[in-house]
């Protein structure tokens, strides 16, 4: 190849690079530090007290079986209990009582991130249709007790009607 047709071919090259990266960019990619935080609240529940919480007041599960900042929930697990995904990192709703050095993220198989809370993942349970259900209150599945969370961030096992002291 002739120096000529070398330079024009390099130049082709990077003028075509210099194209379509910023469009691939610009179409395909979202910068991680873009998105926003996933919020943690605490809601009220008649019998347990304040207890962990989604932004959309859906309360959070721990399951027992997960060792401290990892899941053991597998997919079939996960269509039940859903991680409560925090992207772009997790934060507290101010005055939630909530201990913001408590709040983490893992990364799961296949690179989604899950929030936790005292080292444990949270998860939605699919069973709650509504803010302020709790269908998967002290249930045994997929090897593991599941448990609503307290501001504490410890496992809520006591029954409804009983001092918690969460």
């Amino acid at each position: 190849m002739t120096k000529l047709r070398l330079r024009s071919a390099l130049t082709l090259l990077a003028v075509a690079t210099v194209s379509v990266v910023p469009a691939i960019a610009a179409g395909h990619v979202v910068p991680a530090h873009s998105a926003a935080a996933t919020v943690v609240q605490t809601d009220t529940l008649k019998g347990y007290g304040k207890v962990v919480a989604a932004s959309n007041g859906h309360v959070l599960y721990l399951s027992d079986s997960d060792p401290k900042n990892r899941s053991r929930c597998s997919a079939a697990c996960q269509k039940v209990w859903k991680p409560y995904l925090a992207p772009g990192g997790v934060t507290a709703k101010a005055r939630s009582g909530l201990n913001a050095k408590l709040l983490g993220t893992i990364k799961l198989t296949g690179g989604r991130v899950q929030a936790t809370y005292n080292g444990h993942p949270l998860y939605e349970y699919a069973k709650d249709r509504r803010a302020g259900q709790m269908n998967g209150q002290a249930l045994y599945q997929f090897g593991g007790d599941w448990y609503l969370v307290g501001p504490k961030g410890k496992a809520i096992t006591c029954q409804p009607g009983l001092i918690c002291g969460y």
